[in-house]
């Protein structure tokens, strides 16, 4: 796995968020800049990328969520709970 891939699941681990939210997380743990809108919109990218591969092999279940009106709707990820 990849640094990226660890990060999302350490993440991940506390419960339902948003791709940005993700995204952010991992920005403040890497300690980058969560300001900087151009990096937060690119590695958002990466982390739907990498989750919508994780939903095809069953790991993390993923369903819409509108947080803004008229703004595009996002996607909440969580793991799959295991019985």
């Amino acid at each position: 796995y990849g640094e990226i891939t660890k990060l999302i699941k350490e993440v991940l681990g506390d419960g339902k968020l948003t791709t940005g939210e993700v995204a952010k997380a991992i920005m403040e743990r890497k300690g980058l800049d969560t300001q900087d809108r151009v990096l937060l919109k690119t590695l958002s990218y990466r982390v739907m990328h990498l989750l919508s591969s994780s939903v095809q092999r069953g790991k993390v279940t993923s369903v819409p969520y509108h947080r803004v009106k008229g703004r595009a709707p996002t996607r909440m990820w969580e793991f799959v709970k295991k019985n």
